[in-house]
């Protein structure tokens, strides 16, 4: 692994920027790279957001926003005046955004609401910024495409994503000052569209590193009987996923490891999804060894995920989620699980380069042999749960993404009083 020898910006001299983040998620959100990142790492660095979204309705208060003010519309009513709603509540926003309070405008994943931007960044001349964290556009028409045609679940995301695909190809990507990816997969993407490199900085997801490693608990494993063997799936489970096959990997494991239990810490999609795995335990007879907990916090979640000897992170490969940079998998590794992972460009990177993991087909019968050796394995196990929180500390924490995301705002502002010390 080649040792990263680029040297940041000494946040006591970085001058403050400002963003008016214009955010897809409703507030309060729970996507780490905006909580974690903009709402606590980034500030430390002197670089400061106000969040412009609609309320989140399923949040029982409105916390304070660690980058700076959030700035929010009602987030009540039918999807569509929602919709609109909050389309409006942005574009007040960036009127109103005047160039001696913001350094820049950045939307994220919204391409009709950044070509906004650019006419109201062009005018008021504020650099514009586009946050793409998902090909948002095409999952919308992909989503359409499984309604009726004659209803308007299908044409409200279709003609949606159908124009923001268009004007996110041909006017965003091009047109605005630069371009965060959610991957490396995501930014070769982008230059293989004719995006310039310099335009495209990849920002993957990361780990708080500060609060998760009070999670981990190598000593519960150890504690447990030696026949005792757990196995996590942590994360959301849907059709979409494919995440049936983890029904048929513990039945595999099982035969080898007839003791092995499989935790999938998160809840299903929907109620018919999660009748059709519940009908494929009962099949199995695997009732007694296979928990889903349900939706539980991010805490619970890591402290039963760091109990476990062995971690699963299975995404589908395709255009929407190979760009994708799964959570879960950093996660995981930050909580010293040894993983198994199906063949996915970021995932391949990360398990390569961490030496945490075995990466496998796409296979139920490869997927259990692999987390077999590892269960039989002792030292390997080990090597791999010293090894995954190393390589997060060093390359997927959010201290050290949020220096690099710095740097690279600091550079395009143009402050000489905040730019990066060359490497050596």
């Amino acid at each position: 692994m080649a040792a990263n020898r680029t040297k940041h910006a000494d946040p006591s001299i970085v001058k403050a920027l400002r963003l008016l983040y214009v955010v897809r998620e409703p507030y309060p959100s729970f996507r780490s790279d905006v909580v974690t990142l903009f709402g606590r790492y980034l500030p430390r660095l002197g670089i400061h957001s106000d969040y412009v979204a609609d309320r989140n309705l399923e949040a029982d208060t409105v916390p304070s926003w660690g980058g700076g003010q959030h700035l929010l519309c009602d987030g009540a009513g039918p999807s569509l005046l929602r919709q609109l709603r909050k389309a409006g509540h942005g574009i007040r926003a960036m009127i109103g955004a005047s160039p001696s309070v913001y350094d820049a405008i950045q939307v994220r994943d919204m391409a009709i609401t950044a070509v906004v931007a650019l006419i109201i960044g062009r005018l008021r001349s504020l650099p514009v910024f586009f946050w793409m964290s998902f090909p948002m556009c095409d999952a919308q028409i992909q989503r359409a495409l499984t309604k009726p045609r004659w209803s308007a679940e299908f044409w409200f995301p279709f003609l949606q994503g159908t124009i923001g695909r268009a004007l996110l190809n041909g006017i965003v990507l091009t047109h605005v000052d630069h371009v965060f990816a959610q991957s490396n997969h995501m930014r070769n993407r982008l230059l293989d569209a004719g995006v310039p490199a310099g335009s495209v900085t990849a920002v993957p997801m990361g780990v708080d590193m500060e609060v998760i490693a009070q999670f981990r608990n190598g000593a519960q494993r150890q504690a447990r009987q030696e026949s005792t063997r757990v196995i996590v799936h942590l994360g959301v489970l849907d059709s979409g996923r494919g995440s049936e096959i983890l029904v048929d990997v513990l039945a595999l494991v099982r035969e080898q490891w007839p003791e092995a239990r499989l935790l999938c810490i998160g809840s299903c999609e929907s109620a018919a999804f999660q009748a059709v795995l519940e009908e494929r335990i009962t099949s199995r007879g695997l009732e007694d060894a296979i928990q889903v907990t349900g939706w539980v916090s991010q805490p619970d979640a890591w402290r039963l995920a760091g109990e476990a000897d062995v971690g699963l992170c299975l995404i589908p490969t395709g255009p929407l989620y190979d760009v994708a940079a799964p959570t879960k998998l950093v996660e995981c590794l930050a909580l010293g699980l040894p993983m198994v992972v199906n063949e996915h460009p970021d995932q391949r990177q990360v398990i390569e380069e961490s030496g945490a993991g075995h990466v496998v087909a796409w296979s139920a019968k490869e997927i259990a042999a692999a987390v077999c050796s590892l269960l039989g394995d002792a030292n390997s196990r080990n090597e791999m749960s010293a090894r995954g929180p190393e390589y997060v500390a060093r390359y997927r924490s959010y201290e050290q993404i949020s220096r690099t995301v710095a740097d690279c705002y600091a550079r395009m502002l143009r402050r000489p009083d905040s730019l990066p010390v060359n490497s050596e």
